[in-house]
Protein backbone atom coordinates (compact mmCIF):
# COMPACT_ATOMS: atom_id res chain seq x y z
CA UNK A 1 0.00 0.00 0.00
CA UNK A 2 1.42 3.26 -1.06
CA UNK A 3 2.14 5.78 1.87
CA UNK A 4 -0.08 8.90 1.39
CA UNK A 5 1.65 12.61 0.57
CA UNK A 6 2.33 14.53 3.56
CA UNK A 7 1.01 17.69 2.64
CA UNK A 8 3.16 20.83 2.38
CA UNK A 9 3.66 24.15 1.53
CA UNK A 10 2.07 24.93 -1.94
CA UNK A 11 1.22 27.97 -3.64
CA UNK A 12 -2.94 27.27 -3.78
CA UNK A 13 -3.02 27.09 -0.22
CA UNK A 14 -0.74 30.20 0.50
CA UNK A 15 -3.00 32.28 -1.91
CA UNK A 16 -6.22 31.16 -0.13
CA UNK A 17 -5.08 31.90 3.42
CA UNK A 18 -3.37 35.40 2.21
CA UNK A 19 -6.73 35.75 0.92
CA UNK A 20 -8.67 34.78 3.81
CA UNK A 21 -6.09 36.88 6.34
CA UNK A 22 -7.21 40.28 4.14
CA UNK A 23 -10.76 39.59 4.42
CA UNK A 24 -10.35 39.66 8.25
CA UNK A 25 -9.59 43.32 8.24
CA UNK A 26 -12.47 43.93 5.94
CA UNK A 27 -16.35 45.06 6.57
CA UNK A 28 -19.79 44.84 4.68
CA UNK A 29 -20.60 48.10 3.25
CA UNK A 30 -23.95 47.86 1.27
CA UNK A 31 -26.56 46.88 4.18
CA UNK A 32 -27.54 43.52 4.05
CA UNK A 33 -25.09 42.34 2.01
CA UNK A 34 -23.29 39.29 4.01
CA UNK A 35 -22.85 36.53 1.60
CA UNK A 36 -19.94 35.04 1.76
CA UNK A 37 -19.31 34.42 -2.09
CA UNK A 38 -19.45 38.14 -2.57
CA UNK A 39 -15.68 37.56 -0.46
CA UNK A 40 -14.38 35.94 -3.83
CA UNK A 41 -13.49 38.27 -6.38
CA UNK A 42 -13.84 37.36 -10.08
CA UNK A 43 -11.02 39.42 -11.70
CA UNK A 44 -8.98 42.48 -10.27
CA UNK A 45 -8.58 45.98 -11.78
CA UNK A 46 -6.68 48.64 -11.01
CA UNK A 47 -7.91 52.36 -9.47
CA UNK A 48 -11.20 52.48 -10.95
CA UNK A 49 -14.15 50.27 -11.99
CA UNK A 50 -15.04 50.49 -15.57
CA UNK A 51 -17.37 48.15 -16.37
CA UNK A 52 -16.97 46.49 -20.08
CA UNK A 53 -18.11 43.66 -21.95
CA UNK A 54 -14.62 42.55 -22.10
CA UNK A 55 -14.37 42.75 -18.03
CA UNK A 56 -17.77 40.68 -17.55
CA UNK A 57 -16.62 37.96 -19.57
CA UNK A 58 -13.48 37.49 -17.99
CA UNK A 59 -15.08 37.18 -14.56
CA UNK A 60 -17.50 35.13 -15.71
CA UNK A 61 -14.55 32.73 -17.08
CA UNK A 62 -13.14 32.96 -14.07
CA UNK A 63 -16.16 32.02 -11.93
CA UNK A 64 -16.84 29.34 -14.02
CA UNK A 65 -13.22 27.82 -13.21
CA UNK A 66 -13.77 28.32 -9.79
CA UNK A 67 -17.29 26.34 -9.70
CA UNK A 68 -15.64 23.82 -11.71
CA UNK A 69 -12.86 23.02 -9.53
CA UNK A 70 -15.39 23.24 -6.22
CA UNK A 71 -17.42 20.55 -7.82
CA UNK A 72 -14.37 18.49 -8.77
CA UNK A 73 -12.73 18.66 -5.54
CA UNK A 74 -16.22 17.53 -3.64
CA UNK A 75 -16.80 15.05 -6.38
CA UNK A 76 -13.19 13.23 -5.74
CA UNK A 77 -14.11 14.13 -1.80
CA UNK A 78 -17.23 11.63 -2.26
CA UNK A 79 -15.65 8.97 -4.66
CA UNK A 80 -16.86 10.10 -7.74
CA UNK A 81 -15.11 10.66 -11.03
CA UNK A 82 -17.26 13.20 -12.97
CA UNK A 83 -16.13 16.41 -14.03
CA UNK A 84 -19.06 19.25 -14.58
CA UNK A 85 -17.32 21.93 -16.30
CA UNK A 86 -20.57 24.72 -16.52
CA UNK A 87 -20.61 27.36 -19.79
CA UNK A 88 -19.22 30.82 -18.67
CA UNK A 89 -22.80 32.01 -19.83
CA UNK A 90 -24.93 30.22 -17.93
CA UNK A 91 -23.07 32.07 -14.74
CA UNK A 92 -26.10 34.09 -13.24
CA UNK A 93 -25.13 35.37 -9.55
CA UNK A 94 -23.55 38.27 -9.40
CA UNK A 95 -19.69 39.41 -10.33
CA UNK A 96 -17.16 39.89 -8.07
CA UNK A 97 -14.70 42.55 -8.98
CA UNK A 98 -11.94 43.93 -6.88
CA UNK A 99 -11.18 47.06 -7.51
CA UNK A 100 -7.33 48.55 -5.91
CA UNK A 101 -7.81 51.95 -4.57
CA UNK A 102 -7.02 54.16 -1.70
CA UNK A 103 -9.33 56.58 -1.99
CA UNK A 104 -10.67 55.28 1.67
CA UNK A 105 -7.46 55.60 3.20
CA UNK A 106 -6.47 58.70 5.22
CA UNK A 107 -3.49 60.54 3.93
CA UNK A 108 0.08 59.58 4.86
CA UNK A 109 -1.41 56.70 5.95
CA UNK A 110 0.56 53.32 4.73
CA UNK A 111 -2.08 50.16 5.17
CA UNK A 112 -0.39 46.71 5.90
CA UNK A 113 -1.33 45.68 1.92
CA UNK A 114 -2.48 47.05 -0.86
CA UNK A 115 -6.36 48.54 -0.02
CA UNK A 116 -9.25 47.57 -2.37
CA UNK A 117 -12.87 47.71 -2.40
CA UNK A 118 -15.56 44.77 -3.62
CA UNK A 119 -18.17 45.43 -6.18
CA UNK A 120 -21.04 43.18 -7.29
CA UNK A 121 -21.88 43.69 -10.63
CA UNK A 122 -25.39 42.47 -11.74
CA UNK A 123 -26.87 43.13 -15.11
CA UNK A 124 -24.32 45.39 -15.87
CA UNK A 125 -24.80 47.81 -12.51
CA UNK A 126 -21.85 47.55 -9.99
CA UNK A 127 -22.65 47.81 -6.46
CA UNK A 128 -20.16 48.18 -3.82
CA UNK A 129 -19.97 44.92 -0.80
CA UNK A 130 -16.59 45.02 1.03
CA UNK A 131 -13.98 47.56 1.41
CA UNK A 132 -10.92 46.62 3.02
CA UNK A 133 -9.33 48.56 6.26
CA UNK A 134 -12.81 49.41 7.08
CA UNK A 135 -14.92 49.12 9.99
CA UNK A 136 -18.75 50.29 9.81
CA UNK A 137 -20.99 50.95 6.97
CA UNK A 138 -20.59 53.41 4.15
CA UNK A 139 -21.49 56.44 5.99
CA UNK A 140 -20.74 56.22 9.68
CA UNK A 141 -17.68 53.63 9.26
CA UNK A 142 -14.05 54.36 9.43
CA UNK A 143 -10.32 53.27 8.55
CA UNK A 144 -9.40 50.55 10.65
CA UNK A 145 -6.37 47.88 10.52
CA UNK A 146 -8.34 45.63 12.74
CA UNK A 147 -7.66 42.37 11.59
CA UNK A 148 -4.83 39.22 11.61
CA UNK A 149 -3.39 36.54 9.64
CA UNK A 150 -5.27 33.42 10.18
CA UNK A 151 -3.28 30.12 12.26
CA UNK A 152 -3.02 28.64 8.63
CA UNK A 153 -0.57 31.14 7.43
CA UNK A 154 0.87 31.37 10.70
CA UNK A 155 2.15 28.00 10.66
CA UNK A 156 3.00 28.35 6.47
CA UNK A 157 5.17 31.51 7.46
CA UNK A 158 6.89 29.26 10.37
CA UNK A 159 7.72 26.07 7.64
CA UNK A 160 8.47 28.78 5.19
CA UNK A 161 11.47 29.87 7.39
CA UNK A 162 12.50 27.07 8.03
CA UNK A 163 12.54 25.51 4.84
CA UNK A 164 14.53 28.36 3.75
CA UNK A 165 16.90 28.04 6.28
CA UNK A 166 18.07 25.11 4.96
CA UNK A 167 19.35 25.82 1.50
CA UNK A 168 23.47 25.15 1.25
CA UNK A 169 24.14 28.92 1.56
CA UNK A 170 22.83 29.39 4.68
CA UNK A 171 22.91 26.08 7.15
CA UNK A 172 26.28 26.24 7.44
CA UNK A 173 26.35 29.89 9.71
CA UNK A 174 26.71 29.43 13.45
CA UNK A 175 23.74 32.28 13.92
CA UNK A 176 21.06 30.73 11.35
CA UNK A 177 18.69 30.65 14.05
CA UNK A 178 19.08 33.88 14.78
CA UNK A 179 18.50 34.54 11.30
CA UNK A 180 15.50 32.36 11.33
CA UNK A 181 14.19 34.67 13.56
CA UNK A 182 15.01 37.78 11.90
CA UNK A 183 13.22 36.30 8.48
CA UNK A 184 10.06 35.22 10.77
CA UNK A 185 9.29 38.83 11.64
CA UNK A 186 10.28 40.10 8.14
CA UNK A 187 8.20 37.44 6.66
CA UNK A 188 5.00 38.23 9.07
CA UNK A 189 4.97 41.70 8.38
CA UNK A 190 5.23 41.17 4.77
CA UNK A 191 3.30 38.24 4.15
CA UNK A 192 -0.02 40.24 2.93
CA UNK A 193 1.61 42.63 1.09
CA UNK A 194 1.42 40.32 -1.63
CA UNK A 195 -0.37 42.19 -4.60
CA UNK A 196 -2.75 39.50 -6.69
CA UNK A 197 -2.74 41.94 -9.50
CA UNK A 198 0.41 41.17 -10.59
CA UNK A 199 0.22 37.24 -10.41
CA UNK A 200 -0.52 34.46 -8.11
CA UNK A 201 3.08 33.37 -7.31
CA UNK A 202 3.02 33.87 -3.58
CA UNK A 203 5.51 31.17 -3.03
CA UNK A 204 7.77 33.41 -5.25
CA UNK A 205 7.45 36.70 -3.57
CA UNK A 206 7.78 34.72 -0.17
CA UNK A 207 11.39 33.26 -1.16
CA UNK A 208 12.26 37.27 -1.85
CA UNK A 209 11.26 38.36 0.85
CA UNK A 210 13.36 35.73 2.92
CA UNK A 211 16.59 36.24 1.19
CA UNK A 212 16.69 39.81 1.14
CA UNK A 213 16.13 39.37 5.04
CA UNK A 214 18.93 37.04 5.53
CA UNK A 215 21.23 38.61 3.21
CA UNK A 216 20.68 42.07 5.43
CA UNK A 217 21.17 40.55 8.55
CA UNK A 218 24.24 38.49 7.68
CA UNK A 219 25.87 41.95 6.18
CA UNK A 220 24.63 43.41 9.51
CA UNK A 221 26.40 40.59 11.46
CA UNK A 222 29.40 41.01 8.93
CA UNK A 223 29.76 44.71 9.99
CA UNK A 224 29.85 44.05 13.43
CA UNK A 225 32.20 41.41 13.55
CA UNK A 226 34.85 43.65 11.83
CA UNK A 227 34.10 45.73 14.62
CA UNK A 228 34.67 43.33 17.34
CA UNK A 229 37.72 42.26 15.55
CA UNK A 230 39.32 45.77 15.46
CA UNK A 231 38.54 45.83 19.00
CA UNK A 232 40.28 42.67 19.90
CA UNK A 233 43.04 43.42 17.85
CA UNK A 234 43.79 46.65 18.96
CA UNK A 235 43.85 44.79 22.26
CA UNK A 236 46.61 42.14 21.26
CA UNK A 237 44.35 39.57 21.20
CA UNK A 238 43.17 36.83 18.32
CA UNK A 239 40.13 38.20 16.30
CA UNK A 240 37.80 35.36 14.97
CA UNK A 241 38.89 32.56 12.56
CA UNK A 242 37.11 34.17 9.87
CA UNK A 243 39.16 37.66 10.31
CA UNK A 244 42.61 35.46 10.45
CA UNK A 245 41.81 33.21 7.24
CA UNK A 246 41.50 37.05 5.35
CA UNK A 247 44.57 38.41 6.91
CA UNK A 248 46.39 35.49 6.04
CA UNK A 249 44.59 35.35 1.81
CA UNK A 250 45.68 39.44 2.24
CA UNK A 251 49.19 38.61 3.21
CA UNK A 252 49.91 35.58 0.09
CA UNK A 253 48.40 37.90 -2.16
CA UNK A 254 51.09 40.48 -1.00
CA UNK A 255 53.87 38.25 -0.97
CA UNK A 256 56.03 39.10 -4.35
CA UNK A 257 56.23 36.11 -6.64
CA UNK A 258 59.49 33.72 -6.96
CA UNK A 259 61.92 34.71 -9.49
CA UNK A 260 62.73 31.57 -11.30
CA UNK A 261 66.18 31.48 -12.80
CA UNK A 262 66.63 30.06 -16.52
CA UNK A 263 69.77 28.27 -17.52
CA UNK A 264 70.56 29.71 -21.21
CA UNK A 265 72.38 26.40 -22.05
CA UNK A 266 75.13 26.79 -25.10
CA UNK A 267 74.44 26.53 -28.81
Amino acid sequence: MAASRIPYLNNRDLLTNVHLSKLSFCDWIAPGRTNLALTDYDTIVRNELKVTSGLLAEARRTRAERITRQKTELAKTAGIKARVVPRPDTVTEPLVIRVLTSEHVPQGTRPNFPPFKHYAVQDGQPQEVLRSHWRGGHNSGAYAEEGKINDDLAVAVMMMVRRYATRGNWRGYSYVDEMQSSGIVQLLQGALKFNEFFGFNVFGYWTTVLTNSFRRYLAEERKLRGIRDEYMMAAGMAPSWSRQEDNTTEQQDRAPSPVRHIEVGSA
